[in-house]
């Protein structure tokens, strides 16, 4: 994608790449942000990475598990999820009108920190979602069909420089 907005002194080019890597349980999502304007560009982006395993939605079992203590301000109702250390647990299936949602805190300024287990412990089915850039927020999401681990990014991009970022998604049977 390429905008150009003379008036305003913005201007980026934005490269989305997708692909398998051969011979391995992995999908990569690359990305790349060029500033060809002359203001610097100063934004936050994030990935919603809606899940659903096997077609089961959010149900008990399902589990997060992060390389860091989740903490949270306002944990979600006890009998549709609990929080023990750096795992999230399913207890239940939200409802027609429930959410379950936590901002976090807890993760360093390391790219390492952008690390998470998704594991389901009724299909055996697990997912491993990683990025090469530091997180600046991270919020869960969820509802019955689907919960969304959501990374946040920070960047600043001065004029003619460009910002690189990647997601890897590993196939993988629950530890």
């Amino acid at each position: 994608h390429t905008l150009t907005e003379p008036g305003s002194g913005y201007a980026y080019r934005y490269t989305k790449s997708v692909r398998l890597v051969k011979n391995q349980p992995v999908m990569m999502i690359e990305h790349v942000l060029q500033n060809t304007g002359k203001r610097v560009i100063a934004t936050r982006v994030y990935n919603h990475n809606f899940l659903n395993i096997n077609g089961a939605g959010t149900r008990a079992g399902l589990a997060l598990r992060a390389p860091f203590a989740l903490i949270t301000d306002q944990p979600p109702d006890p009998r549709l999820a609990e929080i023990a250390g750096n795992r999230l647990t399913y207890m239940g299936v939200p409802g027609h009108d429930q959410r379950v949602t936590a901002r976090f805190t807890g993760f360093g300024r390391a790219a390492t920190d952008y690390d998470f287990h998704i594991t389901d412990r009724s299909s055996g089915a697990g997912l491993r979602i990683s990025g090469d850039q530091p997180l600046d927020r991270l919020v869960l999401w969820s509802i019955g069909p689907v919960m969304s681990i959501e990374p946040f990014l920070n960047m600043t991009i001065p004029a003619g420089g460009s910002f690189r970022w990647s997601y890897r998604y590993t196939f993988e049977t629950a530890d």
